[in-house]
Parts: structure tokens; sequence; C-alpha cells
């Protein structure tokens, strides 16, 4: 009975010393898997960092080859116009007084033939950041550049692209824009100019093309001077090299 219990305290511990290595070896895998994903994580954010200007580069060429090309604006429009029509049949449901509107804004669309091209640059200087996926200058975000950056010396005169009439200034600024002011034109186009020094056009004022309405800055999120040009048509940003031949 003795030698039996022996046997069966021995092979107890046998069992437990079998457990406690397996539990050993467990942890030692789960260590060295987190030692593993960690060092992986390390090495992509030191090459992401490394390539963030490849990749910058790399997003604009594909950005370039499949949309920075001339088109019908009135073919884009419509286009949106219809997927949200549809989309709302589709589900059954009654037409939204969004895409009634849409609808009824068809025939009020741009014609590209009256308005591409036809602006003249709102600043003399280089585009320094295109309409496109970037990585933010800033917060080190990669997301979407709704305008076009033109580096400028600090007071250069900032031009109206069109004529039209001042729809809004802000002076105090405290966007991510700093100081910035829109002008809206006919056929639904509005410009926006940010990043301003001072503003010189004032809520309200007709402006012709080629007008002086402000003064390059570093306002708002800015790394130096340059003006932020944004187009909107209808409520749509648009690549502002759809409509002037900018450098």
């Amino acid at each position: 009975m003795i030698e039996i219990e022996k046997r069966e305290e021995k092979a107890e511990e046998q069992e437990e010393k079998v457990v406690v290595k397996k539990t050993k070896d467990r942890a030692f895998s789960f260590l060295l898997a987190q030692i593993f994903f960690c060092t992986i994580a390390l090495v992509f954010v030191l090459v992401a960092s490394a390539l963030g200007g490849e990749i910058y580069a790399y997003s604009k060429a594909v950005f370039d080859e499949n949309f920075n090309k001339p088109i019908n604006i009135n073919q884009v429009l419509s286009a949106k116009q219809t997927a949200k029509i549809l989309k709302a049949q589709k589900l059954n449901k009654k037409p939204t007084k969004t895409a009634k509107k849409l609808k009824t804004q068809e025939v009020k669309t741009v014609n590209s033939s009256n308005i591409t091209n036809s602006m003249c640059l709102p600043v003399n200087g280089f585009v320094t950041s295109e309409f496109c996926y970037r990585v933010h200058p800033i917060s080190g975000e990669y997301r979407f550049h709704s305008g076009i950056d033109i580096g400028a010396k600090q007071g250069e005169n900032i031009k109206s692209s069109l004529d039209g009439t001042v729809a809004y200034v802000d002076e105090k600024g405290e966007t991510s824009y700093g100081k910035y002011i829109m002008v809206r034109h006919s056929q639904g186009v509005t410009t926006l100019y940010g990043h301003c020094s001072k503003i010189i056009a004032k809520v309200g004022q007709i402006v012709k093309k080629g007008e002086v309405i402000a003064k390059v800055g570093s306002t708002g999120n800015s790394t130096g001077p340059h003006l932020h040009f944004e187009v909107k048509v209808n409520g749509v940003k648009l690549n502002p090299r759809l409509f002037a031949d900018f450098v």
C-alpha cells in the first residue's frame, strides 16, 4: 500500500512538473511573440518615417494618373446627384429633400466650357501641395487635402480668380484656415483663400477677376507663408487645376 501511494505521489509530482513546464513554455512563447510584434511595429514606424516623402510622391502619382485629368464638370456633378437619388429609390423611400434639391440643380450645374481654365492665378508662386491625400505637415495624419497650397512671399498680393462677390471674411484667424476670405462667383462657383496675413476686401464687396482681396500670410495651421486655395461647385470641392494652369 505504501509503495502504491508513493508511486501515485510521484506520478502526481511529475504531472505537476509537466504542467508547470508547459505553462512556462507558453509564457515564454507569448513573451517572444510580443517582442516580435513590437519589433515589427518599430521597424514599420521607422520605415514609414524614412519613406514619408516617397509615400506622398506615390499617392500624388496615383492621384494624378486616375483623377487629375481634364473632365466635364457636368458629368461629375450629375453622377453624384444620380447616385444619391438611386440610393433613395433602392431603399424604397421617397427621395430626400437633398435628393430633390440636387435633381432640380441638374440644369444649374457648371458649364465646363465657360469656367474651366478661365480663372486667373490667385497669387504668384509655386504649388507646394496638391489636391490629394497627403501626410498633414502639422498633425502627421494621412488625410485628404481639399485644395492646393501655393508657396509665396509674406505679404504677396492675393487676387480674386474670377468676378464675384465677397461672401465671407474671417479676420480673427482662429480656425485651421487662419484668416481667410470666400468669394461667390456665378454658376455655383465659390473660391476660398486661406492663411492670409491681411484681408483687404469686405463682405458684400463686388470684386473683379484679378483684383487684390488679401495678402499672403501664415496664419492658422501653417508651416510658412503660402496660400491655401479651394474651389467649390454647388458645394462640391473640386481640383483647382481644372480651372487654371498652376505652376
